[in-house]
């Protein structure tokens, strides 16, 4: 009988625990905007269970282009996204107050690729450039690269909006568009150019420091749940480090949300997007936001008024290294 009583408790202690976790889970949603290399780390997290490690119910949601991110984070559907410097940019001036609290990746890490017939840069003249969205990377990029080399966008060239890396690509075979922008190592860049498609435009080659990717949120939503972002970022820093250390399972993770299952392909993306280009220890860096500033500009006279500290929140980032948790993860 004893036993039995001492069972019982055991049990109504565990259940209790149970529905204690459950109920502490914090639910929220984070969105992503691209089929690519760039939003591996994110997905990562979702994957390997380390947001519920830190106490986080997150809903990963993808949206093509960074500013439909943006958009959907305003209506409060989205808490966090993981977006372009240029969406938050495009946020800041339409009104939003964005914070941008990490940097992934820091680098024009882009190219211009063209269908096998276009063979220089000139020949774009009177054709179409798709690129996912307006205000994404991809846009910006398109437009940086075409102005580097003489071609005024939307006049010499006719920039397209595809709403995504996926129809971008199809957009290119089904002939609907004569060149587009891809990430560096994105696969179906490289599916591309395996076809006879030509890189026009390295547009790595034209800047070096560019706010390519990152974690953006609302300072309302950041003010209101700050431990949650903590929580969130902690989850996002250990999957930086179990991408380094789990390299064929960060691999399968790459495949099954991409549906590349090239083998040559996923080590390419790997190199470049986990060896190469992504920051350990992503702070929120200053560096590129001005030239990307006064070049979208251009199209957006609002856009001149921002300064890039008013978008920039480094608070979290400082918090966990400063605490030591980076360290500890053995990103240092």
């Amino acid at each position: 009988m004893r036993s039995l009583l001492r069972l019982t408790v055991v049990i109504g202690l565990l259940t209790g625990a149970s529905s204690k976790n459950a109920i502490a889970a914090e639910k929220l949603v984070a969105g992503y905007s691209s089929i690519s290399p760039a939003e591996w780390t994110l997905v990562t997290a979702a994957k390997a269970n380390l947001f519920e490690k830190y106490g986080l119910d997150v809903s990963t949601v993808y949206l093509g282009g960074s500013t439909r991110i943006v958009q959907v984070m305003i209506a409060g559907d989205i808490h966090i996204g993981q977006i372009g410097g240029s969406a938050a940019l495009f946020g800041k001036a339409a009104g939003i107050d964005m914070a941008y609290i990490a940097t992934t990746i820091n680098s024009m890490a882009a190219q211009v690729i063209a269908r096998p017939e276009i063979k220089t840069v000139a020949e774009l003249k009177g054709k179409a450039l798709g690129v996912t969205r307006r205000g994404a990377n991809t846009d910006y990029w398109a437009r940086f690269g075409l102005t580097h080399h003489g071609l005024v966008p939307d006049k010499d060239v006719k920039i397209l909006y595809t709403g995504g890396l996926r129809e971008t690509y199809l957009a290119l075979q089904q002939k609907q568009i004569s060149a587009a922008t891809m990430g560096l190592g994105n696969s179906f860049g490289k599916m591309l150019q395996r076809e006879g498609y030509n890189t026009l435009i390295d547009v790595s080659k034209l800047g070096e420091d560019f706010p390519f990717n990152g974690i953006a949120t609302t300072k309302k939503y950041l003010q209101a749940k700050r431990s949650v972002v903590v929580s969130f970022m902690k989850a996002y820093l250990e999957a930086i480090k179990w991408n380094l250390d789990n390299k064929a399972q960060s691999k399968k993770i790459l495949a099954g949300y991409t549906g590349v299952t090239d083998d040559e392909l996923l080590e390419i993306a790997y190199d470049v997007y986990i060896l190469k280009i992504r920051s350990k220890v992503p702070y929120p860096v200053n560096r590129g936001w001005k030239t990307l500033i006064d070049f979208t500009a251009r199209d957006n006279p609002k856009v001149k008024e921002v300064k890039a500290e008013e978008i920039l929140d480094d608070s979290i980032m400082r918090e966990l290294d400063e605490s030591g948790f980076v360290k500890g993860l053995g990103l240092k």
